[in-house]
This record gives structure tokens, C-alpha cells and sequence, in this order.
């Protein structure tokens, strides 16, 4: 076993919260707003996932192990940020998914099994996560100190956990970064960018 799947097994686990000492607490419509996002985020991390398998990146032993857990950890984010938003008011950004562009919907019908050939495919799929989660990690940790105790404390849970799916990422993108050529490299990083959509642009669009 790999010793970043093993550092991730080991610290894997839902986050712990309790309903109760969200109920009451105040938030700013503003930063609402932001929490509602993020939730949104956190749900499309599934979309995520379905398409690391179907581009058969699960045929790595690490990604193989540490995706469907990913899963799981990051929607009892999203369960958690909805029942602290419930009953609030607040500025609900729009579902954009009608501006993906055609072209990238109908490539994402096309079989990407000579994508998964490469092993470049799974390097750049985890750069993309290193980054998603950096901004996850800061963004949370950032909120933590403008809300109330119990917020924040929800809030530095989260933020722990995507900084170690951030560890989790780097690391499996510096294991593989040693087989990376320039040329099957610059394929795999286009072919992506045609079929696959970073977390949250299925539901929010590009302009996120």
C-alpha cells in the first residue's frame, strides 16, 4: 500500500457536528451566501468521481481507495453547510449548467477509455484536485474567524479534512509526476479539459 493512501485511511472519517448547536446561530447574508456555494461544491465532488471512473483513473491503486471516500467525507460537508443554512435568508446563486458549451457536453458522451491509457491523465486529475481543495481549505479556514464559536468550529472541521484530501492530492500528483513526458502530458491536459468539468462548474457554470 502506498504510504499516502495509508496516511489517508488512517485519518479517514465523517466530520463531527451536531444540529443542535447550529440551530441559532447567526450568519451574515453575505457570508450565507458564500456557504451555499460551497455546499454546492461539495455535492459535485460526486459528479467528480463518476467521471474518475468512467475515465478509469479507479484502476490506481491510491485513487482506487481514497475516491470513494472522498465521496463520502465531502457530502456530510454538504449535508452539515444545509442544515446550518436552513430557514436563512439569503442570495442563492443560480444553477448555471445550461452554459457548459454544447461541445463540451457531447464529448463527454465519447468513451474515454485512450484517455485513461495515459498516465498523464491521473497526474493532471490530481493537480486539479490539489488546487480545488487548496481553495476549499483557505476558504474555510478564512470564514471560521468571521462567525460565531459553533460556525467556526464547523467550519475548521471541514477545513481540516480538505486539507488533508489537499496532502492526499499532492502527493499522488508528485508520485506520478516522474513518469510525465511534455507530449502525452499536454494530451492528457487538453483531452481533460474537453470531457471533464472541475468541481463545480456542472452545476454553477464556467463563469465560477
Amino acid at each position: 500500500m502506498l504510504e499516502h493512501v495509508t496516511r489517508f485511511q488512517r485519518q479517514a472519517g465523517l466530520i463531527e457536528w451536531s444540529r443542535e448547536r447550529l440551530e441559532g446561530c447567526g450568519l451574515s447574508p453575505g457570508t450565507a451566501s458564500i456557504l451555499h456555494v460551497a455546499a454546492l461544491l461539495e455535492e459535485d465532488t460526486a459528479i467528480t468521481v463518476r467521471h474518475a471512473r468512467s475515465f478509469g483513473l479507479t484502476r490506481s491503486e491510491d485513487l482506487a481507495a481514497f475516491l470513494p471516500q472522498w465521496d463520502l467525507e465531502e457530502a456530510e460537508h454538504a449535508v452539515a453547510l444545509r442544515r446550518l443554512l436552513e430557514g436563512r435568508v439569503y442570495v442563492a446563486p443560480r444553477p448555471g449548467s445550461a452554459s457548459i458549451s454544447r461541445r463540451r457536453r457531447l464529448l463527454a458522451r465519447i468513451p474515454a477509455h485512450p484517455v485513461a491509457l495515459l498516465p498523464q491523465t491521473a497526474f493532471v486529475f490530481c493537480v486539479l484536485g490539489v488546487a480545488a481543495e487548496y481553495v476549499a481549505t483557505v476558504m474555510y479556514s478564512e470564514l471560521a474567524k468571521q462567525v460565531q464559536p459553533a460556525v467556526a468550529g464547523l467550519l475548521r472541521s471541514i477545513a481540516r479534512q480538505e486539507a488533508r484530501h489537499f496532502a492526499f492530492f499532492m502527493a499522488a500528483a508528485r508520485d506520478r509526476s516522474e513518469r510525465m513526458g511534455p507530449v502525452s502530458g499536454a494530451v492528457a491536459r487538453r483531452a481533460l479539459a474537453a470531457m471533464w468539468d472541475p468541481i463545480g462548474v456542472p452545476t454553477l457554470g464556467p463563469a465560477i
